[in-house]
């Protein structure tokens, strides 16, 4: 198979993990030794970056910088929430092809594979032999044919320190705690709240997956019961716990409440924000 020849960019979207620069070392590197790229950029800011033409030049940086950039959390490149409609991608396709760009690497969640997705559909129907790519970085874990996604083991260690740390607060003040945990449609990380449990008394004493029907009679009883035994109760909720129609909690205490249903720059109903970790 003939590939085309040009020049290659990078760029990074979405919330920022303490990894996602090793995916961008990593391509950078792998380019390096790709015979059908000639340079590599880097777009700040992802998509807003790249409508601005706003690039910088990556192919020579050395490998004591590489090295240092690689284990640095945050995203080097500067991050976006923009979502891009086929307008917005079409704009960055004739940016792309401006600098003889065939080769466009994406490091990001869902959203960000979406977008890899429309700017293929406008690069093939202009006739663009321009190859799109999509790096995940989703912590959610939430992918098939793999043990973990990049961020996930960071993000799942974090989880746990910080709901073993929430339950000997609980111990030391006993109440009843609830934790909302990331996790649209995934609950790994919410389920990695177990795992620095040192004992059958130490929270989470609950765990509540969106993989399964959130019953809110079902919950109190749960807590009831634990209440009952332990004198207190930790609880790690995924934000994306939903009732028997697939109505998001978050969503349907809202509407209950005649609050306002808040949505991120994607359209995703806003589920976080509620827990100390959401």
């Amino acid at each position: 198979m003939n590939l085309p020849r040009g020049n290659a960019v990078i760029a990074q979207s979405g919330g920022p993990t303490v990894v996602i620069n090793q995916s961008l070392v990593g391509c950078i590197e792998a380019l390096r030794d790709f015979g059908s790229v000639d340079g590599i950029f880097g777009a700040r800011n992802a998509v807003s970056g790249m409508v601005r033409d706003d690039l910088v030049e990556l192919t020579e940086t050395d490998a004591k910088r590489l090295d240092a950039i690689a284990v640095t959390p945050g995203a080097v490149l500067g991050s976006s929430r923009d979502k891009p409609d086929e307008e917005y991608c079409r704009r960055i396709f004739e940016k792309l092809a401006a600098r003889d760009i065939c080769w466009f690497f994406y490091i990001g969640g869902n959203d960000s594979a979406d977008t890899c997705r429309i700017i293929s559909e406008v690069a093939a129907t202009s006739g663009s032999e321009l190859r799109a790519f999509h790096i995940p970085k989703t912590i959610d874990n939430d992918l098939v044919l793999n043990d973990h996604t990049p961020g996930f083991p960071s993000a799942a260690r974090f989880v746990a320190c910080a709901v073993m740390g929430d339950s000997l607060d609980n111990k030391a003040l006993p109440g009843i705690k609830i934790d909302v945990i990331m996790g649209r449609h995934a609950g790994f990380l919410t389920a990695a709240s177990v795992l620095a449990r040192t004992d059958a008394g130490s929270g989470p004493h609950l765990v509540y997956l969106p993989e399964t029907v959130f019953d809110i009679d079902r919950f109190i009883a749960d807590v009831d019961r634990v209440y009952s035994q332990e004198g207190r109760c930790v609880i790690a909720v995924s934000e994306g716990v939903h009732d028997a129609a697939g109505t998001a909690i978050a969503q349907k205490l809202a509407e209950d409440l005649e609050g306002e249903v808040e949505r991120d720059a994607h359209g995703n109903v806003q589920l976080s924000g509620s827990g100390a970790l959401g």
